[in-house]
């Protein structure tokens, strides 16, 4: 019987150089985090450098290492700049998550102001697409990666007065099946995740309103809300070399919400 190659199993991030954006609060906090103490180096990106900052000096005080680097991803040359600092600090640019993004509150289609359906596109798509670019560059030519985009479980289902939030995250979906194909010769893999509702310390108010969670639970088959453990897991796998045959697939992470 052939040896199985206990690499090609392996969910550890050792050594392993990772950009994640969108780190200052909720799941980016919790995948940083995570991806810590997988073993990962980390290049921590967001708008708020008090936050990246905080949580630079915790994963370091664990003995791991990770910097701060405020930027704005809307902007093309703040990821390009935030990708490049993990070739400067750490020789290389292996995994990027994407993660960055803004949420809408429901409300009708109809009512939807320009600003808005501008600002929702730019904090989840435009950001998600310049991240994959700049990284991207960096990946073809020098061994390969990662990439994972955080999409939602509202990019693979309708759910009423969600359009604008929805078409970002349906975007995300299929710039991640694009660019796995156009990729993979460079032994570059494109997967994103597309999570229920997840309970994080910044939303617990709103996903705990008694309104919020007479909607949402009887569309969940598990009938719970998740834990940014459920998500960090998930994407910690498609990152890891368990996941190496793996590329243009949409993972949901939503207690069988898209199964109906």
């Amino acid at each position: 019987m052939r040896p199985l190659d206990p690499d090609k199993y392996s969910f550890s991030l050792a050594e392993k150089a990772v950009v994640v954006t969108g780190a200052s609060r909720g799941l980016g906090e919790s995948i940083a985090l995570g991806f810590a103490a997988a073993g990962a180096r980390l290049v921590l990106a967001a708008r708020s450098t008090a936050a990246i900052e905080v949580l630079a000096g915790e994963i370091t005080s664990q003995g791991r290492q990770a910097v701060a680097v405020p930027a704005d991803l809307t902007r093309p040359e703040d990821c390009e700049r935030v990708m490049e600092r993990a070739v400067t600090e750490f020789g290389s640019l292996d995994i990027a998550v994407n993660n960055a993004g803004l949420p809408m509150r429901a409300g009708p289609t109809t009512e939807v102001t320009p600003d808005q359906w501008r600002q929702i596109l730019d904090a989840n798509l435009t950001t998600a697409f310049y991240c994959c670019q700049s990284a991207g560059r960096r990946m073809i030519g020098h061994g390969g990666g990662k990439i994972v985009n955080m999409s939602s479980m509202l990019g693979l289902v309708g759910y009423p007065q969600r359009a604008v939030y929805a078409a970002a995250k349906g975007a995300i979906n299929q710039l991640t099946r694009v660019l796995a194909l156009e990729w993979a010769e460079h032994g570059i893999c494109v997967n994103a995740l597309a999570p229920t509702h997840i309970e994080t310390d910044w939303n617990k108010a709103r996903v705990r309103e008694e309104a919020f969670v007479d909607e949402m639970l009887p569309q969940i088959p598990l009938g719970r809300i998740g834990i940014p453990e459920e998500v960090v897991g998930a994407t910690i796998f498609l990152c890891s070399s368990a996941a190496d045959l793996i590329t243009g697939q949409v993972l949901a992470v939503d207690g069988g919400w898209t199964a109906r």
